[in-house]
């Protein structure tokens, strides 16, 4: 084995095998044979065999691989797409991490910053989107417009014998519960809007709106706003992240930096989780990277969203911004939809679920309460699900607006899931039956209890 470093929760094992939580640096830290089992420093559902990228030291070298199913490309993508050399997931090398002064006193009359110098997306014609040619080159099978069932190529990239491969294969076949398009921006709000799976505040940047009709069989109230007013939306949520920039990015920075690689750590560290001793809580948390990332993969390709430092490059992220479209985000997404997973485990939700202080242990909370509103969910994993969107807030690459999409299209389809009973995924319900049996149950705990849903205002 050559000389290489892993952060995260690894363990060796033969011929460069590790398991648990791993992130690599370095062209792939590996010689002959390797295979990583667990989340490995990345968005996607996937554990790498086959042969290394490379050799040789890890640190600060630029990693190769990096594709579709989020992890290192040494399997499958090493001859089609070539070495591509890549900072972080989906990041080219030469947008690695880049000291910026955080001085943001005016100098001479002018902002220290050019954050005052903006461009309006839709006074472009065409629109400003985001392109084909723009994708990360192992991602850009999400810029196709048919949506393919088999997960073909994003498999290549994933251990076949995970439990989180399977789910996401099962989560695909049934696209018809939580995969919308449309001929136009307009139609795809809208049917987005139809299915519930995003709030209006989520779209509101597309100019675009839905209600339900007066009655249970009006028909909804389609709303398009002005010129205008679209771009209002947009500038304020600008506004937004130059006021984060200003006041908290330098605090965050540096975790937003290692959240950038991987946010398994981060849950497993919350939780005190060691992956000897619960490997099913791993698998748990990967089955939520898997239905995560083909859900917010594909919503990244039809909604083409740019990042914010292309309409404002005064806001100069820190790193990156990575090669996949900004909306929704992959963070909110994936740390929502890992909460969630988590909460349906009793022995998890008694001591990080939602209700604590008002009742003597946690539980997950009312589905309706993560995807009809924007109440603040109190529970430590619902409160790190928040931290992990709003520190790529605070970064500068992702709009307000994605990270409550992320929220909102995890409440929605995790209530598909469990309440609704839409999507039925059976590899996830071995996974939980087993990852049950890693925590204590207290006899007086409830199976899984959630609070009971908000009451209207009277």
């Amino acid at each position: 084995m050559s000389q290489s470093q892993s952060q995260g929760l690894s363990q060796s094992q033969g011929l460069s095998q590790s398991q648990g939580l791993s992130q690599s640096q370095g062209l792939s830290q590996s010689q002959g044979q390797s295979q990583s089992q667990g989340q490995s420093q990345s968005q996607g559902a996937s554990q790498s065999q086959g042969s290394g990228d490379g050799s040789g030291p890890g640190d600060g070298l630029p990693r190769l691989g990096r594709t579709g199913g989020g992890m290192a490309s040494g399997s499958g993508f090493v001859g089609g797409y070539g070495a591509v050399p890549r900072s972080a997931y989906a990041t080219p090398a030469s947008l690695g991490p880049k000291p910026w002064a955080q001085d943001f006193l005016v100098a001479g009359g002018q902002l220290a910053y050019p954050t005052e110098w903006r461009i309006n997306p839709n006074a472009l014609n065409p629109p400003l989107e985001w392109r084909t040619e723009d994708w990360d080159p192992g991602l850009r099978i999400w810029a196709l417009p048919q949506f393919d069932l088999q997960l073909t190529e994003w498999l290549q990239d994933a251990d076949l014998a995970a439990p989180a491969t399977m789910v996401a294969r099962e989560y695909a076949q049934q696209h018809q519960h939580w995969r919308r398009q449309g001929a136009t921006l307009r139609d795809l709000v809208h049917a987005m809007r139809d299915a519930d799976l995003l709030q209006n505040g989520d779209v509101a940047w597309t100019g675009f709106k839905s209600d339900p009709g007066a009655g249970p069989n009006d028909p909804p109230v389609r709303t398009d706003l002005s010129a205008d007013d679209r771009w209002d939306i947009i500038n304020g949520e600008l506004d937004e992240l130059v006021m984060l920039m200003q006041d908290s990015r330098a605090r965050y920075a540096q975790e937003a930096l290692a959240q950038n690689e991987g946010v398994g750590p981060y849950f497993m560290h919350l939780l005190g989780a060691d992956p000897m001793t619960k490997p099913w809580t791993f698998q748990l948390f990967q089955c939520a990277v898997a239905i995560s990332n083909v859900t917010y993969m594909h919503y990244k390709g039809v909604f083409k969203r740019v990042r914010p430092s292309k309409l404002c490059p005064g806001l100069v992220p820190p790193f990156g911004p990575p090669h996949h479209p900004s909306f929704p985000s992959g963070h909110s997404t994936l740390g929502y939809m890992a909460a969630l997973l988590l909460l349906r485990v009793p022995g998890i939700a008694a001591l990080h679920g939602v209700g604590i202080g008002a009742n003597p242990y946690g539980m997950a909370p009312p589905w309706e309460q993560v995807w009809n509103n924007d109440d603040k969910l109190d529970g430590s994993l619902l409160w790190l699900a928040e931290r992990l969107g709003k520190n790529r807030e605070q970064i500068g690459v992702h709009y307000a607006s994605d990270s409550s999409a992320g929220r909102h299209l995890a409440g929605r389809i995790g209530q598909m899931i469990f309440k609704e009973k839409k999507i039925v995924l059976p590899t996830l319900e071995m996974v939980i039956r087993r990852a049950r049996a890693e925590w204590p149950e207290w006899p007086a705990l409830p199976e899984v209890q959630e609070l009971p849903p908000p009451q209207p205002q009277a």
